[in-house]
């Protein structure tokens, strides 16, 4: 179940579960859940639209008291302000709101709905102010065919109207489920954004504290912006183009997404040969964020 019909999003997440349904399904993890307090993830689909929603995430604090709580949302049910109270009740809890379009008339075209507009703008004004010191909060754009040239628009809008923010994330598109069905009128390739989102990283990240790209190979972006850049995708969706062996900075990036190499091909990815001092991360955050700075960066 979802309120939004974004072409780029998976049908096949759509599902809906039954409060006793979700509770089995989570006990059968509770017990490595709870050794190794890692995030419990609730995504969809919309979750926020089950009517059982307020009583998982109770449950789930109640029962696993220390692992954070991650919920993805289109953030249009936070416009309720009742809603959004009791959701933010629950602690240790980080929301990643969708934000991909900063008009009403590019966010209907890309969300495939009609009035959704106001609804994720006062959801997220909603979560900022009733949010606790133990949230994160996110906004997430999906770069696609019909946003990549408003990127600067778009962050300059979250910048102005959603203080308070902990991150802002740029994400590139996945080519699977309807992004994958709808290529022409949705799909871009790394080169076709890449002036765009290395002019809009170098101005913006000098405003906005955590800006992030999501889904980035290190080749198709200037060594600059690689502490900008996150793993995001599992190890068995992804590969390396066969001249990636000869990256010097192979063990640092995620790799090209398995359908991107079908639909689109390697040609853009060339391997970095050319010495770059780094710093580094160590431990669990070495595999999600692995370069901190690069040169004489902070």
């Amino acid at each position: 179940m979802c309120t939004n019909s974004a072409e780029f999003s998976d049908p096949k997440n759509n599902k809906g579960y039954e409060f006793d349904e979700l509770i089995e399904r989570i006990g059968q993890r509770a017990e490595h859940l709870l050794k190794t307090k890692e995030p419990i993830n609730i995504t969809g689909g919309e979750p926020t639209i089950v009517p059982h929603f307020v009583k998982l995430l109770n449950w789930l604090r109640k029962n696993f008291p220390r692992n954070e709580i991650v919920c993805v949302s289109n953030g249009r049910m936070f416009s309720y302000e009742d809603f959004a109270k009791q959701v933010l009740r629950v602690d240790n809890l980080k929301l990643e709101i969708a934000f991909h379009g900063h008009t009403p008339r590019l966010y209907d075209e890309i969300s495939g709905v009609k009035g959704g507009f106001p609804q994720t703008l006062q959801g997220i004004k909603n979560i900022l102010r009733f949010r606790n010191d133990s949230h994160l909060i996110e906004t997430r754009t999906v770069i696609i065919r019909q946003n990549h040239k408003r990127l600067d628009d778009i962050l300059g809008f979250v910048h102005e109207n959603f203080k308070g923010l902990d991150t802002v994330v740029l994400i590139f598109h996945e080519l699977e489920g309807q992004c994958g069905d709808h290529l022409g009128g949705v799909a871009v390739s790394y080169k076709d954004i890449e002036k765009e989102v290395v002019r809009n990283i170098e101005k913006w990240s000098k405003k906005i504290d955590d800006l992030r790209l999501y889904h980035f190979p290190l080749c198709v972006l200037p060594s600059g912006l690689w502490p900008h850049t996150w793993r995001t995708l599992p190890a068995r969706e992804v590969s390396f183009p066969d001249n990636c062996a000869k990256c010097l900075y192979r063990k640092y990036c995620m790799g090209v997404h398995n359908e991107y190499r079908r639909l689109v091909g390697d040609e853009e990815f060339k391997p970095v040969d050319s010495k770059i001092l780094l710093k580094t991360s160590r431990g669990q955050e070495f595999i999600y964020h692995p370069i901190v700075a690069i040169g004489d960066q902070p």
